[in-house]
C-alpha cells in the first residue's frame, strides 16, 4: 500500500528496530560484537556470577516499566518462574547521578552528523525529568562504536551510565526520544532540520555550522560533525 501511494515512512534501520524490541536479543548482538560497554545480562534462573542487588527487566518494555530491584534470594524466588520468556537478570551499574542521554542524528550511510548529550535525572515514569547539557569525554567514541555495529539511520537516542570510569550502555532507542523536547527548547532549529535532512537526504553540515555558531558561538555543548 505504501509503495502504491508513494508514501515514505521515516523509520530507522529495520534490523536495529527489531533488536531494540527485545532487550535480550539486543544484548546478544552487543556480545557478538565484543562491545565492552555491555552490561552483564542473563535469562537463566541460575544466578552464577551475579551478586545481590540485581535488576530484573522485562525483555520487551519502554520507559523503565516493569523493572524490579532484587535484594535477596528470597525476593528473587518470587520472580524466578518468569526469567527467560519474560524477564532477564541484569547487574546494577553506576548510579542515578551518572546517567546520560544523547540524541544523535545519522545519515543514510550511518555517519554521525550531529548529537547533543544531556546528563539527566529520571522521573518516576522512567523518562527524562531534569537535564543538564554536557559533553563528557569518551561518549562520542562509544556512539561511533555502536553506530558501526547497529548502522542507525536518522534520529537515534543512546543512554549510558558511567561505572568505575567506564561507559556502560543502558539502551538504544531508534527514534526521536523524549529528551528531544529539551533539544527543541535549547536549540529550536535542530528537530525541524533533522526531519528535513532525513526526507531530502542532503548534507546540511555547513548550514548547521553557520546557524550554530551564531547562536552558541561560545558553547561546545552541541556537537556538529563535519568531515
Amino acid at each position: 500500500v505504501l509503495d502504491k501511494t508513494g508514501t515514505f515512512v521515516l523509520l530507522n534501520n529495520k534490523e536495529l528496530i527489531r533488536l531494540c524490541m527485545d532487550k535480550w536479543k539486543f544484548y546478544q548482538k552487543l556480545v557478538e560484537n565484543n562491545y565492552k560497554g555491555a552490561i552483564k545480562t542473563s535469562i537463566s534462573p541460575n544466578l552464577n556470577g551475579f551478586n545481590f542487588p540485581i535488576l530484573l527487566k522485562p525483555r520487551c518494555s519502554t520507559g523503565s516499566k516493569g523493572i524490579v530491584k532484587i535484594e535477596t534470594a528470597e525476593e528473587f524466588d518470587k520472580y524466578k518462574h518468569s526469567i527467560g520468556n519474560h524477564l532477564m537478570v541484569q547487574e546494577i551499574v553506576g548510579n542515578n547521578d551518572e546517567e546520560y542521554t544523547s540524541s544523535a542524528f545519522f545519515n543514510e550511510n550511518s555517519e554521525l552528523l550531529a548529537y547533543m548529550c544531556l546528563k539527566r535525572k529520571l522521573s518516576k515514569q522512567g523518562f527524562t525529568e531534569i537535564a543538564q547539557v554536557e559533553n563528557p569525554t569518551g561518549l562520542l567514541d562509544e556512539m561511533l562504536k555502536l553506530a558501526a555495529i547497529f548502522k542507525p539511520v536518522g534520529p537515534t537516542n543512546f543512554q549510558f551510565r558511567k561505572h568505575n570510569g567506564n561507559w556502560k550502555l543502558l539502551e538504544i532507542n531508534p527514534r526521536i526520544s523524549s529528551s528531544s523536547s529539551y533539544n527543541l527548547i535549547i536549540f529550536p532549529f535542530i528537530v525541524p532540520f533533522r526531519i528535513s535532512l532525513y526526507i531530502f537526504a542532503i548534507s546540511i553540515a555547513c548550514l548547521f555550522s553557520i546557524i550554530a555558531s551564531s547562536i552558541i558561538s561560545s558553547s561546545s555543548s552541541y556537537n556538529l560533525i563535519i568531515d
